[in-house]
């Protein structure tokens, strides 16, 4: 009697649980985006002090131990949910001051470039950037995030200063005698909108993100007394 190879066949035909499993694996920068975007939500739905990793772990479909493998705490997850944004802005800002040589780019573009990236990297996570704010001359882990937070904008907008000066001379622009607290009320101006809206534009009549955006580029370039 011939044996039957129906067994055999049947195990040849059933893939190993290992390689499916292998197969449906995530990679580690499929987790550590899932647990961004995560910790993000939570941040800005229910605030820093109230969102648990708990939380995080079950909102990313992931579990405790993976989540401390991509990061040492909520704080850490905290610092990279806000201040990737922030540095996605000025990379970007930087590529695009470096893609001509200065005095070689349209004024109105670069403008409308700042102020409208700014916003942009701020306005979706102003709930934890005001928390940063309040939280900055506080003691303790969040108090620490929110200097070190601060300090890594800052370095980022000293760079940014540089590029601005470089190209406004170029450009001739004379009325650039205290370049500091021109740059600085220009960036003040974008972050007072995104953040502070119901302050700057009272009894819930903000403008959308167009007007306001392109109102700040033209005062950036023009002031109020030479607009075109």
């Amino acid at each position: 009697m011939k044996p039957s190879y129906a067994g055999r066949a049947e195990t040849r035909a059933t893939p190993r649980t290992g390689t499916r499993n292998r197969a449906n694996r995530r990679s580690s920068a499929e987790i550590r985006l899932l647990l961004l975007e995560a910790a993000r939500d939570l941040f800005e739905c229910q605030g820093y002090q109230a969102t648990t990793t708990a939380q995080i772990v079950e909102r990313a479909s992931v579990d405790q131990p993976t989540l401390y493998r991509h990061f040492s705490s909520k704080a850490e997850l905290f610092e990279a949910t806000v201040l990737t944004p922030l540095r996605d802005f000025l990379e970007q800002h930087f590529e695009f001051w470096r893609s001509n040589p200065p005095g070689q780019r349209d004024p109105e573009q670069l403008a409308r470039h700042f102020v409208v990236g700014l916003y942009d990297a701020v306005e979706p996570h102003r709930d934890s950037l005001r928390l940063l704010l309040t939280a900055t001359a506080a003691d303790g882990r969040l108090g620490d995030l929110a200097r070190s937070i601060s300090e890594q904008f800052t370095q980022g907008m000293v760079t940014l200063r540089q590029a601005l000066l470089d190209e406004a001379r170029a450009q001739g622009y004379a009325g650039l005698h205290q370049p500091d607290a021109t740059i600085g009320a220009i960036t003040g101006m974008v972050l007072a909108m995104a953040l502070f809206d119901e302050w700057v534009f009272p009894g819930g009549r903000s403008p959308d993100r167009r007007v306001q955006t392109e109102e700040a580029a033209a005062l950036m370039l023009h002031g109020v007394a030479h607009r075109p």
